[in-house]
C-alpha cells in the first residue's frame, strides 16, 4: 500500500531522475550509474515496475549520445580484445546491450536489500515468525545486514559488464555529463513541478525512516532494561498508509477537491495487492506447521546424503546449488514457498540455525539470469530490446556463481553474528512455546 501510495503521486519517478543524476553520467560509468539506480529503487518496488521506468531513460540517453556524437570514441572490452571503435560502427549497440543486462540484473539483486524487495523476502519473514518466534528479521535489522551483501554483488556485476560489454567512454566528462544531464531534465520538464501531495508523501516517507530507525534502537534498549517493547515497524507501517491515503483530504480547498479521487486510488492500491500471493504465503506456513504437527520434520534427516550431515557448510553450499537450478526453470517465490520450510526441517534434524540453509537458498531462488525467460524482469528486458537467449549465457554463469560465493560468505562471516546463527532453533511447540537445542 506504501508502494503503490508512492506511485500514484509519481513520486518515484522524481527519485529515480534524481538518483540518475547523482550516480549516472560523470566520468563515462553510464552502464554503472543505471546499475545503482535501479539496485536503490527495486530495493523497495517490484523489479518490473523498476526496470519499466528505467529502460526508457536509459535507452533515450544511449540514443541521444549517438545522434549527437557526444562520445567520440567507444572501448569494446573482452577476455580476447582491446580495440578502441568509432561511435558509429555496429559494435555501438554492444553498449546497448550492456545496459540492457546490466539494468535486468540489478533489478534482481536490489530486491536482497530489503526485506519488501520481494516477496520471497516477505514469505521468509513470517514463516521464521511463526514457526520459530524469530523476531530479529526486522526491516532495520535486514537492511543493515543484507546491504553489504547487495553492495558486493553490483560491484561484481559491473565488473562482468565490463569484461563481456563496452562500460567506460572514454570521452571528456564535460561533454558526457551534458549529453546525459539534457535527457535527465527533459524527463523532469514533462513531470512539471512538484505538487503538494508529492511533498507531503516524500516528508511522510522520511518520518517512516526515522521512526523505523527509533524503533530499532529503543528495541534494544529495552532489551537491556528487561522491559517489553510496545512499538513495532509494523505499526509505523500502518500509521504511515493512514495517513498517506489521508493526505489530500488534509489542507487546501484544491485538495479536498480532489477526496474523491484519492478515495479511488485506495481501492486502486487494494486491487493491485497480490492475494494470489498471500494465500500461497499462507498455504505454505500451514503445510509446515501441520509437518511440525505430526512430528514428521524427523524423517528430513534421510532425505539428506550421510556424509553430508557432519558439514553444515557443504549442506548450505548443496541447497544453493539447487536453488540455482530451480531459479531457472520455476518462479522464485513458488520454490521458496514449497522448498523453504522442507530445509528449514532439514536444519532441524542436523541441529543448525533455520536461517544458515534458509537465507542461501531464498537468495539464490533469485538468480535466475541464464535464461531470458527464468524471471519476469529478465522476460521483460528480453522482450523490450530484442535480447537473444545466448546473451544471457555469458554474464548470467558469471553472475549466479559470483553472487553464490558472495552469499554463502555473507553467512558464514557478518551475517553469522548478526543473526546470532550459533544457537539452533527448535520450531514452536503444539501450544506456541519455543525451544532451542541443547
Amino acid at each position: 500500500l506504501v508502494v503503490n501510495g508512492v506511485e500514484a503521486t509519481n513520486l518515484h519517478k522524481r527519485l529515480i531522475l534524481t538518483s540518475l543524476l547523482v550516480f549516472g553520467g560523470k566520468s563515462g560509468f553510464i552502464i554503472g550509474g543505471f546499475v545503482t539506480t535501479t539496485i536503490l529503487v527495486s530495493m523497495w518496488t517490484n523489479a518490473v515496475k523498476t526496470a519499466a521506468i528505467v529502460l526508457p531513460i536509459a535507452m533515450e540517453a544511449i540514443q541521444h549520445i549517438q545522434d549527437n556524437r557526444l562520445f567520440h570514441v567507444f572501448e569494446l572490452r573482452t577476455r580476447f580484445l582491446h580495440k578502441p571503435l568509432g561511435i558509429g560502427t555496429p559494435i555501438f549497440f554492444t553498449v546497448k546491450k550492456g545496459l540492457l543486462i546490466g539494468i535486468c540484473y540489478s533489478a534482481v539483486l536490489g530486491s536482497m536489500g530489503s526485506v519488501v524487495g520481494c516477496g520471497g523476502n516477505l514469505f521468509v519473514k513470517a514463516f521464521m515468525e511463526q514457526m520459530y518466534n524469530y523476531r530479529t528479521l526486522t526491516m532495520s535489522h535486514w537492511a543493515l545486514s543484507h546491504m553489504p551483501l547487495t553492495a558486493l554483488c553490483a560491484f561484481l556485476l559491473w565488473i562482468v559488464l565490463s569484461v563481456c560489454y563496452s562500460s567506460d567512454v572514454v570521452s571528456s566528462d564535460h561533454i558526457s555529463k551534458r549529453a546525459f544531464e539534457d535527457v535527465i531534465y527533459k524527463r523532469f520538464a514533462q513531470l512539471g513541478a512538484m505538487t503538494y501531495t508529492e511533498v507531503a508523501t516524500l516528508i511522510l516517507l522520511f518520518i517512516m525512516a526515522l521512526a523505523i530507525i527509533a524503533t530499532h534502537y529503543y528495541a534494544e534498549y529495552s532489551e537491556t532494561l528487561g522491559a517489553d517493547n510496545p512499538l513495532s515497524e509494523n505499526a509505523c507501517v500502518c500509521i504511515t498508509v493512514i495517513v498517506m491515503y489521508a493526505l489530500p483530504h488534509v489542507g487546501t480547498e484544491e485538495a479536498k477537491s480532489n477526496r474523491r479521487c484519492r478515495v479511488h486510488n485506495v481501492e486502486q492500491a487494494v486491487k493491485k495487492i497480490s492475494w494470489a500471493f498471500v494465500i500461497t504465503m499462507g498455504a505454505g506456513i500451514c503445510v509446515a506447521k501441520l509437518i511440525v504437527g505430526y512430528n514428521l520434520q524427523k524423517f528430513f534427516m534421510h532425505l539428506l546424503p550421510h556424509n553430508l550431515i557432519s558439514s553444515t557448510f557443504w549442506l548450505q553450499v548443496l541447497v544453493a546449488c539447487v536453488a540455482l537450478v530451480l531459479a531457472e526453470i520455476n518462479n522464485s517465490l513458488n520454490n521458496i514457498i514449497i522448498f523453504a520450510p522442507i530445509i528449514a526441517h532439514m536444519s532441524d534434524a542436523v541441529k543448525v540455525h533455520p536461517m544458515y540453509l534458509v537465507m542461501p537458498f531464498t537468495f539464490c531462488s533469485y538468480f535466475g539470469f541464464v535464461l531470458a525467460s527464468a524471471t519476469p524482469v529478465c522476460e521483460y528486458v528480453a522482450d523490450y530490446g530484442d535480447l537473444q537467449e545466448d546473451e544471457f549465457l555469458l554474464p548470467g554463469i558469471a553472475m549466479k556463481i559470483g553472487c553464490t560465493l558472495i552469499v554463502i560468505l555473507a553467512y558464514n562471516t557478518w551475517c553469522w553474528d548478526n543473526f546470532s546463527l550459533r544457537m539452533p532453533l527448535a520450531p514452536l511447540m503444539k501450544n506456541g512455546t519455543a525451544s532451542t537445542f541443547l
